[in-house]
């Protein structure tokens, strides 16, 4: 239930038989990471602004917005506190405890360039960047100790990698108040899990560990439409078109020196996806946007060999809002930003009741806030989100009776925008 975000493919063999593989599909994918330190402070409803060089990561229309030649470059911090309750009918010689690691990334790489056209009319610009949709670092490390027995456990779960989107656009204003644009995105990246567990008593001491591996491959196809209403209304969408994202080179290795690697066919169908935001200047320097995204996971397919399976995930439909308000300084704009969204997971609370003893999804909320500093030429920013989970898991598997689990993450976000 706590694994983290990415599905991957978990090779078991049967000892002292032919080798066979049974796929298990880790659920905590599909959770994609915001495109720059603005949208992120803004709650990510950046759908209808999309006016910055991280414009890409959001509406490939909006880049027909920017006049000049623009480079971005953000990256992110994420740490945070874990608190466990175990349930009241624990036994009192048994303690519980998780802590939470803090992992580095980069984020956002890009480079917006406008195209010379004859016809003035038309304002042509195209779009490069490297960025990071599924950021899956984390580190968590949950240990026991039973003081009857004088047993400790100690198991650490560390998660490194990412699915990164190589991408280039191009957009123009079809209209002097309407932008279209398009990008492809070349999927690739790797994803590595690697679980360790320490077990000491007075009389001995016991390591063992477990790895695995995998890299990715694809590419997807993104159009977006964005519409100036009115001189201080903007209306925007994205759409990802359906398309899959392959799994390779998986390989398994732990510590009783068993290696293997699998060379099946291994892939995820996804579904369409579509976000929607409204952008509204209530004065010139106060701006409020909001944005839904779609995303049908309960779509998925999941193919493995030559057997195809469904209704793996649920759907994660999310609710983002944000303000930006803009303090001038002499020559320096000082942008102050607030927002807020949530976020399903695919996890569940723990249900005894219930198939399989799962409940209803749970939904993660994030707060979030930043400020800028920006001169003519030059833009920094700096985003922090918080988000808060809580829910009732049977993780640890004592019978019916579930631990309370309340994370906190925090996520820094800091970027760097260069007028060229």
């Amino acid at each position: 239930m706590l694994r983290k975000f990415i599905l991957l493919v978990l090779i078991a063999f049967c000892g002292g038989q032919a080798q066979a593989q049974e796929y298990v599909m880790d659920p905590n994918i599909l959770i994609p990471t915001g495109s720059g330190p603005r949208a992120e402070a803004m709650g990510r409803a950046f759908t209808a602004v999309a006016d910055d060089a991280t414009a890409l990561g959001w509406n490939p229309a909006g880049i027909a917005q920017i006049r000049q030649n623009q480079a971005s470059v953000s990256g992110n911090m994420n740490f945070g506190s874990t608190v466990l309750t175990p349930p009241k009918t624990l036994v009192s010689s048994q303690e519980f405890d998780v802590s939470q690691g803090t992992t580095f990334g980069l984020n956002y790489i890009g480079f917006t360039i406008p195209i010379p056209v004859t016809n003035q009319n038309y304002n042509l610009v195209s779009s490069v960047a490297i960025r990071n949709h599924y950021d899956f670092a984390d580190k968590l490390t949950f240990s026991s100790v039973d003081n009857a027995r004088e047993l400790t456990v100690i198991d650490e779960n560390v998660y490194n990698g990412g699915l990164f989107y190589l991408s280039g656009g191009i957009a123009v204003d079809v209209l002097p108040n309407l932008f279209v644009g398009g990008a492809l995105n070349l999927i690739s990246g790797q994803y590595k899990y690697k679980h360790s567990s320490f077990a000491t008593t007075p009389v001995f001491q016991d390591t063992t560990w477990s790895e695995w591996k995998n890299t990715f491959s694809g590419f997807n196809f993104e159009f977006g439409f964005l519409w100036h209403a009115l001189p201080s209304m903007r209306l925007g969408s994205r759409f990802t078109l359906p398309h899959r994202v392959q799994f390779t080179n998986l390989e398994y290795e732990n510590s009783a020196n068993i290696t293997r690697e699998y060379e099946g066919e291994v892939y995820l169908s996804m579904p369409l996806q579509m976000q929607v935001g409204a952008a509204v200047n209530l004065t010139r320097d106060l701006l409020f946007a909001f944005d839904y995204n779609v995303r049908p996971w309960d779509q998925i397919e999941t193919t493995v060999q030559d057997s195809t399976f469904g209704n793996t995930f649920s759907a994660t439909n999310s609710f983002h809002m944000g303000i930006e308000y803009r303090l001038l300084v002499g020559d320096v704009i000082m942008p102050w930003r607030f927002g807020f969204f949530n976020q399903p997971e695919q996890l569940y609370e723990f249900n005894a009741n219930a198939e399989n003893q799962i409940g209803d999804q749970i939904s993660s909320h994030f707060m979030t806030t930043g400020f800028g500093l920006h001169t003519p030429n030059v833009h920094f920013d700096l985003a922090l989100a918080v988000k808060f989970m809580q829910y009732e898991t049977g993780y640890f598997g004592i019978g019916n009776n579930p631990f309370e689990l309340k994370r906190t993450t925090f996520r820094l976000m800091a970027g760097l925008e260069v007028v060229l």
